[in-house]
């Protein structure tokens, strides 16, 4: 089965969007802006314990953290929007195709062969199909390119049953 698909930079966008609160990088950044900010309102408070209750230093952590996490979110996307380009392969035409071996994408920029036992993952959304092939990267496949609903399903479908086949 092949399809070929134009990916946008909205397409990116969502994929990010729908990773922000499940991403294990981005627990991890969120956790260490808590941590941050927690600190800035530990020196606040030594600064003057009478003034700086602890609600006021626990309504600081956990604003200036989510603060924090969602400033280096926006700034991370920025790059990986202005970095996404077609040349780069990134953008524009993709060419997916299930072989035996495993998902075949070709862009302007490649040609790759992702093994089925490699590939970490398969996420429908409402969307897109989304293929993981490292903990950084992923394959998207927007529902709006594929000539019916009939050939996403059946896609997402076949590309799910072989995912992580064979993993030790």
């Amino acid at each position: 089965m092949q399809v070929t698909l134009n990916v946008t930079r909205g397409d990116i966008l969502r994929l990010n969007l729908s990773k922000i609160l499940t991403a294990k990088a981005n627990l991890i950044c969120f956790g260490f802006s808590i941590l941050l900010a927690a600190g800035v309102a530990f020196a606040n408070y030594l600064d003057d314990p009478a003034d700086f209750g602890w609600r006021w230093f626990a309504l600081f952590t956990l604003v200036g953290g989510i603060f924090i996490f969602i400033l280096i979110f926006l700034i991370s996307l920025f790059f990986v929007l202005i970095n996404s380009t077609v040349g780069s392969g990134a953008l524009g035409e993709h060419t997916f195709t299930i072989e035996e071996a495993g998902l075949r994408e070709e862009t302007v920029a490649n040609d790759s062969l992702s093994y089925w036992s490699g590939l970490q993952r398969v996420e429908k959304t409402r969307s897109a199909i989304f293929v993981q092939t490292t903990p950084w990267l992923f394959h998207i496949l927007p529902r709006r390119e594929f000539a019916s609903d009939d050939e996403f399903e059946t896609f997402h479908k076949e590309v799910a049953s072989r995912v992580g086949k064979n993993q030790g």
